[in-house]
């Protein structure tokens, strides 16, 4: 008897390797994995950055070393001021990494900026509730 299974929808930018496995009972396997061939954005965190800059300086200052998918500068909640640190985001690692071997330790805005990888945020304690 032979079955097939569809997982999933099948788009130009994915190929698919084929590989093969025997089962004890005698039975053929054939798995699909997908691998996805487009090249991912990566995301850079800036820190050090003076409270008047702008998304657009962030940008700019970044833009010379490739093309900027996204630039973010993280606010306060409350006092709605900087807190010093953002995020660059680049259409390809090269660019990524070109900017950050280029810009890390150099001055933005009067102050030395901080350039590397983002990393994902960690696991938080969790938040007192004062209520009770």
């Amino acid at each position: 008897m032979v079955g097939f299974v569809v997982v999933g929808f099948v788009f130009p930018h994915v190929s698919l390797e084929k590989v093969g496995s025997r089962r004890p009972d005698g039975v053929t396997l054939l798995v699909y994995y997908s691998q996805i061939q487009r090249n991912m954005a990566k995301k850079l965190f800036v820190g050090g950055l003076s409270w008047n800059t702008t998304e657009d300086t962030l940008r700019d200052a970044f833009a010379q070393h490739g093309t900027v998918a996204s630039a973010q500068i993280i606010f306060d909640k409350m006092s709605g001021r900087s807190k010093g640190f953002g995020f660059v985001e680049f259409e390809s690692d090269a660019e990524a990494d070109a900017a950050t071997a280029a810009l890390n330790g150099t001055e933005l805005d009067g102050r030395t900026i901080t350039v590397n990888e983002a990393r994902p945020m960690g696991e938080r304690p969790p938040r007192r509730d004062f209520r009770r």
